[in-house]
């Protein structure tokens, strides 16, 4: 079975499972899925999820510019790597020497289609059907607003904007130009996502009052992106509410499916401060620190 075979039924099983009152562990086993395990339940008490295939039917390869080829926009490029007759990637920018030989490889990219600057991208004729923006945050609004200009669509990585402002001005060029401006909160895709939102639209719990939601920052992500990271102080950059969790306002939005009427968010760094220093702990953990 492979993973998406193996996603498609854990999605599955475990909406069954809450529907029914079993423990979904029951049913994984080293990987494999226990069907078995499953009581007879009428169909118009099953919940599942629907999967469509990931590869896009289209008459022609989508073609797509890349500004931006770190972790997020290499990622969003292999889908062409992948799925050769849905998308094409014939550009790409970014600052790095060695990200930009590293797609060019990848894809083929004729050498004119290369740049360091995203500016110099957007200075030449329209090139493709599209733009992947996957740029640091506070370079999402220059390249996204020329791109939406030239009559690009684009793929933004969230978050849209740093400030309201921002994000209201790529919404007024959006329509301005009759263009899709997709966000990447790829959440929305996941099966596990997918089948929660079936049980509360179906009613099945009843009426939806509210949502107590935590953000579970693995402590390796919390250290190496918000203590000394990109994100490490909000005066600086994007605050960890739209860094981090604008994933989360997008799922709870999107499970409402309604205006909010009151939202709070508190937290704090508890524990990755200086006075909780192991004793002769280096600057860094590559700096030979005895508690690595």
């Amino acid at each position: 079975m492979d993973r998406l075979e193996f996603l498609k039924r854990l999605g599955f099983l475990t909406v069954g499972a809450s529907l029914v009152g079993i423990d979904a562990k029951a049913m994984v086993s080293e990987g494999d899925v226990m069907e078995d395990a499953i009581p007879e339940v009428a169909a118009s008490e099953r919940i599942g999820t629907t999967i469509e295939p990931l590869e896009a039917v289209v008459p022609k390869p989508i073609t797509v510019l890349v500004i931006g080829a770190g972790s997020r926009g290499s990622t969003y490029a292999r889908y062409a790597e992948k799925f050769p007759k849905a998308m094409k990637v014939v550009g790409v920018a970014d600052l790095n020497p060695y990200r930009r030989e590293r797609m060019q490889k990848a894809h083929n990219i004729p050498a004119e289609n290369l740049f360091a600057d995203f500016n110099d991208a957007l200075a030449k004729p329209k090139m493709a059907d599209a733009v992947i923006i996957a740029t640091p945050d506070n370079l999402h609004y220059e390249p996204c607003m020329k791109a939406l200009a030239l009559g690009y669509d684009v793929l933004l990585e969230k978050p849209v904007a740093p400030t309201e402002k921002e994000c209201r001005d790529i919404l007024k060029q959006a329509r301005k130009y009759n263009r899709i401006v997709a966000v990447c909160h790829v959440l929305r895709y996941a099966p596990y996502f997918r089948a929660l939102k079936e049980v509360v639209d179906s009613g099945a719990i009843g009426d939806l009052v509210s949502i107590q939601h935590m953000e579970p920052i693995e402590h390796k992500h919390m250290a190496h992106s918000y203590v000394r990271g990109n994100w490490p102080l909000s005066e600086k950059t994007t605050p960890i509410i739209l860094a981090k969790s604008c994933h989360d306002l997008d799922i709870m939005r999107w499970l409402v499916n309604k205006p909010c009427e009151v939202i709070s968010a508190e937290g704090s760094l508890h524990l990755f401060r200086k006075e909780n220093m192991p004793e002769g702990a280096t600057e860094r953990c590559t700096d030979g620190c005895p508690h690595e």
